[in-house]
């Protein structure tokens, strides 16, 4: 595993590139480590995005999965019970 620095230094060098390819490696590099919890991924689109002058549609679908906040599950959100069945017959 790289150093903190180290691992920011070639995230930003690859979304630096002008190969497509290369930045959306970057953006998952990110995606990985925050999933994974190794990195502390805070303000990533306020640093990275704006490296990116016209992402594509594959860029922008990583960025939005990068700033996602993890969701509690709907039924812990919402305080229902996802097993419910209505019963129509009376």
């Amino acid at each position: 595993m790289q150093k903190k620095t180290a691992f920011y230094e070639s995230v930003e060098n690859l979304i630096k590139t002008k190969d497509v390819n290369k930045r959306l490696a970057a953006f998952d590099l990110i995606l990985k480590a925050k999933n994974e919890k190794k990195r502390r991924c805070e303000n990533i689109e306020k640093k990275y995005v704006n490296l990116v002058k016209e992402p594509t549609s594959s860029e922008i679908v990583l960025i939005n999965e990068i700033n996602r906040k993890r969701k509690k599950a709907v039924n812990e959100a919402l305080k229902y019970n996802t097993d419910y069945e209505p019963n129509f017959e009376k």
